[in-house]
């Protein structure tokens, strides 16, 4: 299981994917070659995007303070929309603890509906509403009042 946010340091640079990549023609073409959406966020996943070899694996995971994250992609997750589909809810400790759990709550709501109770009737519809419901979540990171202390002051 890939975590939120693989990225490869080769160089001078921070590869990874965002939404916009993973919705391009190219990122088709990976959705397909990847099969399962948590591959999406994996190493295998950029290299295979960006056709690379080499490089240091890396994964941002801790985000109690933007400070553990590089500037270029705490800019990104502040716009809500460099990631707001593909890539799950947002992180823990971005957003407010009551607004966090609101959406793992519906994330779980929509997992158990269509699993368990085969609503809605195909897994595209599904995947349609699960990744509205990330849309929905990313997006209120870009209200300062949602967001954890550390996180305010951008």
């Amino acid at each position: 299981m890939s975590h939120f946010l693989s990225a490869i340091i080769k160089g001078n640079n921070i590869w990874y994917l965002t939404t916009a990549d993973i919705e391009s023609s190219r990122g088709i073409e990976l959705r397909v070659y990847t099969k399962a959406l948590d591959d999406l966020r994996g190493h295998g996943a950029v290299r295979w995007f960006y056709n690379m070899q080499g490089g240091k694996e890396t994964e941002y995971r801790n985000f109690s303070t933007p400070d553990n994250i590089p500037e270029e992609i705490v800019k990104k997750v502040i716009t809500g929309y460099s990631f707001c589909r593909w890539f799950g809810l947002p992180p823990p400790r971005i957003l407010l603890p009551a607004i966090y759990t609101e959406g793992v709550k519906k994330a779980i709501t929509l997992i158990r509906d269509y699993y368990k109770l085969k609503k809605p009737d195909t897994f595209k519809e599904y995947q349609v509403l699960m990744l509205n419901l990330q849309e929905e979540y990313w997006l209120k990171i870009r209200d300062k009042n949602n967001r954890m202390r550390n996180w305010r002051h951008l």
